[in-house]
């Protein structure tokens, strides 16, 4: 019976923000997995790497060892994720997110391709900044990830899953940017235990719960199909002298230190924008929407279109996605917001999480108000379009500004309101607060990023008008 192995490491994104410490988490791992001599077959995959290579070496593992017994397959991925419409990405560097379908490692085709091997136990270790910069999703609602993971789980006999955060949160990297905090768990349950003949998955989830409970930060869980006896790695000679020598210090042995710090100084220097040039940005994406012509016949001839900038922020629905996420990524990112909530999310803490709960408890509404902090930025802008005449629907967009010193992190969502009586409408539901990034300084594709955005909505209201009349 034979053991497969899959480490995926991408620290360099053409379509996003390069991660500096995946490659060393990668590497690390596959070091532990070659040295314990467990998987017979091992794909490798570090530093920046395109979907198609990545797919052409998962289809040879495939081809390679079809006719095999398997007993586990070992999946490990460090770098960007995105989560959208059921399904979880693993992003590649040459993801385009609004290609991403064809661009991106899917979740649900890569368990098909592990399900045509027919393995004892699948095993995937996730260690992905999912929620807090391609995509904002409020475990309230959609329970995104349980949904994805248990269509996983009907796939397989007994699977593991061990995933870096929740969907409303970063993952961070340690203060020196050599490892992330993640990984480093992952090492150290390793060094906890070796002093046994072996270590079970079972042990490692534990010990790593007990170590983001300790150090806060962001909040993993995993999800289980196994009788928790399974075996991750026996420690042979090998294996626990890697784990002693393990010095995150060293992964560069020729550094030097104060050279370091002072060109990680001198890039971060680098980017950030002047008060002038976020705010000239910041009008650009706001007149972009403001003057944008809309040529939809059916749109121009039913609706009346509105746009109204600066609004009141309190006006806006289902806050706490994007309040969470100001709070959890504030210092990390330099965000000039602030929130009213105070207790720390990350206290709540589930080593085995049942998504079905709510992370936040019942707290209020009002806990989740935010405010962005510099006064002399417009950060918001609302289109809506209202029916002419009686019988139609009110379709809503609105758009959120949240500024840094380097970047403009841009909220976005749909609103579907119904007709409630004679001229008035009544929220129905909206679509998830999307986020995309814009480097101040570079910044080229407001224009593209505002035309896409209309007509995704345009699609929108399209769709729910067909739905409507349908019925």
């Amino acid at each position: 019976m034979k053991n497969l192995a899959i480490i995926i490491g991408i620290d360099k994104y053409q379509n996003a923000s390069d991660l500096i410490a995946c490659k060393n988490d990668a590497e690390i791992v596959y070091e532990i997995i070659n040295k314990s001599k467990k998987y017979e077959d091992i794909i490798y995959i570090n530093g920046e790497n395109d979907h198609r290579k990545i797919l052409k070496e998962l289809e040879e593992l495939k081809l390679r060892n079809e006719n095999d017994e398997i007993g586990e397959i070992f999946f490990y991925f460090s770098g960007h994720g995105h989560s959208e419409d059921n399904e979880l990405y693993y992003i590649t560097s040459n993801t385009i997110f609004n290609k991403i379908n064809s661009t991106s490692l899917k979740n649900s085709e890569m368990d098909i391709l592990f399900r045509t091997l027919k393995p004892s136990i699948c095993v995937k270790i996730i260690d992905a900044c999912q929620s807090g910069i391609s995509y904002i999703k409020d475990i309230d609602d959609g329970l995104l990830f349980q949904k994805a993971m248990n269509e996983t789980k009907k796939e397989f006999e007994k699977c593991f899953f061990m995933f870096s955060s929740l969907k409303t949160q970063s993952s961070y990297v340690m203060e020196d940017n050599e490892m992330s905090y993640f990984t480093n768990s992952l090492v150290e349950a390793l060094k906890n235990y070796n002093n046994q003949e072996y270590v079970k998955y079972s042990e490692i989830s534990n010990y790593m719960a007990d170590y983001f409970k300790n150090i806060g930060k962001q909040t993993p869980f995993f999800v289980t199909q196994t009788d928790m006896l399974d075996k991750f790695i026996d420690y042979n000679e090998e294996v626990v002298n890697f784990l002693q020598n393990i010095n995150k210090q060293e992964i560069e042995k020729n550094k030097d230190t104060n050279e370091t710090l002072k060109t990680q100084i001198e890039k971060k220097l680098e980017l950030c924008a002047t008060k002038d040039e976020a705010k000239e940005l910041i009008d650009t994406i706001i007149d972009n929407f403001n003057f944008f012509s809309i040529d939809d016949k059916i749109i121009n001839e039913y609706f009346e279109v509105k746009k109204e900038i600066d609004i009141n922020l309190i006006e806006l629905p289902n806050k706490k996605n994007i309040a969470n996420w100001i709070y959890e990524n504030k210092s990390e990112l330099n965000l000039f917001a602030k929130t009213k909530l105070e207790e720390l999310h990350k206290s709540k803490f589930y080593s085995i999480i049942n998504l079905s709960e709510t992370l936040y408890g019942n707290d209020k509404e009002s806990n989740y108000e935010f405010e962005i902090m510099e006064k002399d930025f417009l950060n918001n802008i609302r289109i809506t379009f209202t029916p002419k005449s009686l019988g139609l629907e009110k379709y809503e967009m609105d758009i959120v500004i949240v500024p840094s010193f380097s970047k403009l992190y841009v909220f976005l969502t749909f609103i579907n309101n119904i007709p409630i009586t004679w001229g008035d409408f009544q929220y129905d539901y909206m679509n998830e607060w999307s986020m995309k990034e814009f480097n101040i300084k570079s910044e080229i594709n407001v224009e593209k990023f505002v035309k896409e955005t209309y007509e995704n909505f345009i699609k929108f209201c399209m769709d729910n008008l067909e739905n409507m009349l349908g019925k």
